[in-house]
Protein backbone atom coordinates (compact mmCIF):
# COMPACT_ATOMS: atom_id res chain seq x y z
CA UNK A 1 0.00 0.00 0.00
CA UNK A 2 1.23 3.30 -1.22
CA UNK A 3 1.11 6.04 1.53
CA UNK A 4 2.74 9.48 1.90
CA UNK A 5 4.43 11.19 5.35
CA UNK A 6 5.43 14.69 5.91
CA UNK A 7 9.27 14.91 6.72
CA UNK A 8 10.82 18.76 7.34
CA UNK A 9 8.25 19.90 4.94
CA UNK A 10 8.62 18.25 2.22
CA UNK A 11 6.03 15.02 1.15
CA UNK A 12 7.59 11.28 1.15
CA UNK A 13 5.76 8.89 -0.17
CA UNK A 14 6.48 5.17 0.90
CA UNK A 15 5.24 1.53 0.49
CA UNK A 16 3.90 0.20 3.37
CA UNK A 17 4.25 -3.81 4.05
CA UNK A 18 2.61 -5.57 6.66
CA UNK A 19 3.66 -8.86 7.57
CA UNK A 20 4.12 -11.80 10.01
CA UNK A 21 7.82 -9.97 10.95
CA UNK A 22 8.30 -8.40 14.65
CA UNK A 23 10.48 -5.82 14.31
CA UNK A 24 9.96 -2.75 11.51
CA UNK A 25 12.37 -2.46 8.76
CA UNK A 26 12.89 0.45 6.58
CA UNK A 27 14.96 0.43 3.07
CA UNK A 28 15.49 3.17 0.85
CA UNK A 29 16.19 2.28 -3.32
CA UNK A 30 16.12 4.71 -6.15
CA UNK A 31 14.41 7.15 -3.72
CA UNK A 32 11.31 5.29 -2.70
CA UNK A 33 10.89 4.42 0.66
CA UNK A 34 9.69 0.65 1.81
CA UNK A 35 8.67 0.26 5.38
CA UNK A 36 7.79 -3.11 6.92
CA UNK A 37 5.94 -3.75 9.77
CA UNK A 38 4.26 -6.42 11.84
CA UNK A 39 0.61 -6.68 11.07
CA UNK A 40 -0.66 -5.40 14.45
CA UNK A 41 1.06 -2.29 14.25
CA UNK A 42 -1.24 0.63 13.94
CA UNK A 43 -0.09 3.50 11.02
CA UNK A 44 -0.16 6.40 13.82
CA UNK A 45 2.78 4.11 15.68
CA UNK A 46 4.50 3.44 12.36
CA UNK A 47 4.18 7.50 11.51
CA UNK A 48 5.82 7.94 14.62
CA UNK A 49 8.65 5.91 13.99
CA UNK A 50 9.55 7.31 11.02
CA UNK A 51 9.09 10.60 11.91
CA UNK A 52 12.15 9.94 14.47
CA UNK A 53 13.92 8.70 11.77
CA UNK A 54 13.07 11.47 9.33
CA UNK A 55 16.93 12.74 9.03
CA UNK A 56 18.07 9.11 7.96
CA UNK A 57 15.16 8.49 5.65
CA UNK A 58 15.31 12.15 4.14
CA UNK A 59 19.63 11.51 3.47
CA UNK A 60 18.63 8.19 2.02
CA UNK A 61 16.05 9.55 0.05
CA UNK A 62 18.37 12.07 -1.52
CA UNK A 63 21.38 9.70 -1.87
CA UNK A 64 19.34 6.98 -3.84
CA UNK A 65 17.50 9.29 -6.03
CA UNK A 66 18.80 8.99 -9.61
CA UNK A 67 18.18 10.27 -13.04
CA UNK A 68 16.25 7.88 -14.54
CA UNK A 69 17.45 5.75 -17.95
CA UNK A 70 15.49 6.31 -21.01
CA UNK A 71 16.37 4.49 -24.15
CA UNK A 72 15.97 6.66 -27.03
CA UNK A 73 16.78 6.44 -30.53
CA UNK A 74 20.76 7.46 -30.58
CA UNK A 75 21.74 7.20 -27.10
CA UNK A 76 25.48 6.27 -26.25
CA UNK A 77 25.78 3.72 -23.33
CA UNK A 78 27.23 -0.18 -22.37
CA UNK A 79 25.77 -3.81 -22.76
CA UNK A 80 28.08 -5.82 -20.57
CA UNK A 81 30.66 -3.46 -20.91
CA UNK A 82 31.21 -2.95 -24.13
CA UNK A 83 30.29 0.64 -25.82
CA UNK A 84 26.94 0.58 -27.86
CA UNK A 85 24.86 3.01 -30.17
CA UNK A 86 21.33 2.37 -29.13
CA UNK A 87 19.15 3.09 -32.51
CA UNK A 88 14.85 2.46 -32.46
CA UNK A 89 14.36 2.31 -36.23
CA UNK A 90 11.57 0.13 -38.18
CA UNK A 91 13.32 -3.23 -38.31
CA UNK A 92 11.64 -6.47 -37.73
CA UNK A 93 13.86 -7.37 -34.39
CA UNK A 94 16.53 -6.67 -32.73
CA UNK A 95 20.59 -6.84 -33.45
CA UNK A 96 23.50 -6.39 -31.91
CA UNK A 97 26.02 -5.09 -34.96
CA UNK A 98 29.91 -4.15 -33.93
CA UNK A 99 29.06 -1.16 -31.58
CA UNK A 100 25.46 -0.92 -32.59
CA UNK A 101 22.14 -1.89 -31.76
CA UNK A 102 19.13 -1.96 -33.47
CA UNK A 103 15.63 -2.23 -31.73
CA UNK A 104 12.36 -2.66 -32.99
CA UNK A 105 10.23 1.13 -32.78
CA UNK A 106 6.97 -0.77 -31.54
CA UNK A 107 8.28 -1.50 -28.30
CA UNK A 108 11.69 -0.76 -28.10
CA UNK A 109 12.02 -1.57 -24.19
CA UNK A 110 10.36 -5.04 -24.05
CA UNK A 111 12.73 -5.71 -26.98
CA UNK A 112 16.03 -4.90 -25.37
CA UNK A 113 15.26 -6.90 -22.44
CA UNK A 114 13.87 -10.04 -24.28
CA UNK A 115 17.15 -9.81 -26.34
CA UNK A 116 19.42 -9.00 -22.72
CA UNK A 117 17.27 -12.08 -20.68
CA UNK A 118 18.75 -14.81 -23.67
CA UNK A 119 21.88 -13.44 -25.17
CA UNK A 120 22.96 -11.78 -22.08
CA UNK A 121 24.80 -14.95 -20.16
CA UNK A 122 26.87 -14.79 -23.89
CA UNK A 123 27.75 -11.36 -23.95
CA UNK A 124 28.73 -11.18 -20.62
CA UNK A 125 30.29 -14.61 -20.57
CA UNK A 126 34.31 -13.34 -21.26
CA UNK A 127 33.96 -10.76 -18.50
CA UNK A 128 32.83 -12.94 -15.49
CA UNK A 129 35.30 -15.98 -16.69
CA UNK A 130 37.93 -12.86 -16.19
CA UNK A 131 36.92 -12.04 -12.74
CA UNK A 132 36.19 -15.78 -11.78
CA UNK A 133 39.76 -16.78 -12.29
CA UNK A 134 40.84 -14.29 -10.42
CA UNK A 135 39.52 -14.66 -7.74
CA UNK A 136 39.59 -18.45 -8.21
CA UNK A 137 36.03 -19.27 -8.18
CA UNK A 138 33.55 -21.06 -10.76
CA UNK A 139 30.20 -20.04 -11.03
CA UNK A 140 28.11 -23.26 -12.56
CA UNK A 141 25.79 -20.66 -14.23
CA UNK A 142 24.47 -17.15 -15.68
CA UNK A 143 21.49 -16.47 -16.09
CA UNK A 144 19.46 -12.45 -16.57
CA UNK A 145 16.85 -11.59 -14.70
CA UNK A 146 14.26 -9.05 -14.68
CA UNK A 147 15.30 -8.00 -11.05
CA UNK A 148 14.08 -4.17 -10.58
CA UNK A 149 15.57 -3.99 -7.08
CA UNK A 150 18.89 -5.80 -6.95
CA UNK A 151 21.42 -5.54 -9.41
CA UNK A 152 22.80 -9.04 -9.44
CA UNK A 153 22.74 -12.08 -6.70
CA UNK A 154 24.68 -15.79 -5.97
CA UNK A 155 23.38 -18.51 -4.22
CA UNK A 156 24.89 -21.71 -2.81
CA UNK A 157 24.89 -23.55 -6.01
CA UNK A 158 26.86 -20.99 -7.39
CA UNK A 159 24.49 -19.83 -9.93
CA UNK A 160 24.98 -15.75 -10.94
CA UNK A 161 21.87 -13.95 -11.38
CA UNK A 162 22.35 -10.59 -12.89
CA UNK A 163 19.61 -7.79 -13.59
CA UNK A 164 19.46 -7.12 -17.35
CA UNK A 165 20.04 -3.37 -15.85
CA UNK A 166 23.42 -4.74 -14.87
CA UNK A 167 24.28 -5.33 -18.49
CA UNK A 168 23.78 -1.64 -19.10
CA UNK A 169 26.22 -0.25 -16.31
CA UNK A 170 29.48 1.91 -17.06
CA UNK A 171 32.33 -1.37 -17.01
CA UNK A 172 33.95 -0.55 -13.81
CA UNK A 173 30.10 -0.12 -12.09
CA UNK A 174 29.66 -4.38 -13.84
CA UNK A 175 32.99 -5.36 -12.41
CA UNK A 176 31.50 -4.22 -9.01
CA UNK A 177 28.66 -6.18 -9.55
CA UNK A 178 30.41 -8.72 -11.17
CA UNK A 179 33.69 -8.98 -8.23
CA UNK A 180 30.56 -8.39 -5.22
CA UNK A 181 29.16 -11.20 -6.55
CA UNK A 182 31.87 -13.69 -7.26
CA UNK A 183 33.42 -13.07 -3.59
CA UNK A 184 30.22 -14.86 -2.43
CA UNK A 185 31.47 -18.11 -3.65
CA UNK A 186 33.93 -17.69 -0.84
CA UNK A 187 31.87 -16.29 1.57
CA UNK A 188 28.25 -16.68 1.30
CA UNK A 189 27.41 -13.71 3.75
CA UNK A 190 28.76 -10.47 4.15
CA UNK A 191 31.36 -10.87 6.46
CA UNK A 192 34.79 -8.61 6.98
CA UNK A 193 36.45 -11.37 4.92
CA UNK A 194 33.77 -11.35 2.42
CA UNK A 195 34.82 -7.35 2.33
CA UNK A 196 38.71 -7.81 2.18
CA UNK A 197 37.79 -9.89 -0.50
CA UNK A 198 36.06 -7.48 -2.44
CA UNK A 199 38.57 -4.93 -1.89
CA UNK A 200 41.72 -7.36 -2.82
CA UNK A 201 40.35 -7.30 -6.31
CA UNK A 202 39.00 -3.90 -6.10
CA UNK A 203 40.36 -1.53 -3.71
CA UNK A 204 38.31 1.65 -4.39
CA UNK A 205 35.28 -0.41 -4.07
CA UNK A 206 33.50 1.89 -1.31
CA UNK A 207 33.27 4.13 -3.83
CA UNK A 208 32.00 1.92 -6.76
CA UNK A 209 30.06 0.66 -4.49
CA UNK A 210 28.50 4.33 -3.52
CA UNK A 211 28.19 5.23 -7.68
CA UNK A 212 26.54 2.07 -8.22
CA UNK A 213 23.74 2.68 -5.91
CA UNK A 214 23.08 6.11 -7.49
CA UNK A 215 22.25 4.19 -10.65
CA UNK A 216 18.92 2.80 -9.89
CA UNK A 217 17.29 4.82 -12.30
CA UNK A 218 18.45 2.32 -14.99
CA UNK A 219 16.72 -0.23 -13.25
CA UNK A 220 13.74 2.27 -12.93
CA UNK A 221 13.85 3.39 -16.46
CA UNK A 222 13.51 -0.80 -18.00
CA UNK A 223 10.45 -1.02 -16.26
Amino acid sequence: MTRAILLQGQQVPYILKRSTRKTIGLRVASGQLEVSVPRALTLKFVEQILQERQDWILQKVQETRSVLWELKDGLQGHIAGSPVTFLIQDVPKISLLDQQILIPQDTPREALKAFLIQKGPELVASRVQHWAEKIQVQPVKVRITRAQRRWGSMNARGILALSVGTLLLEPDLLDYVLVHELCHLHHLNHSAEYWTCVERFLPDFEDRHQRVKHQGGVLTGLF
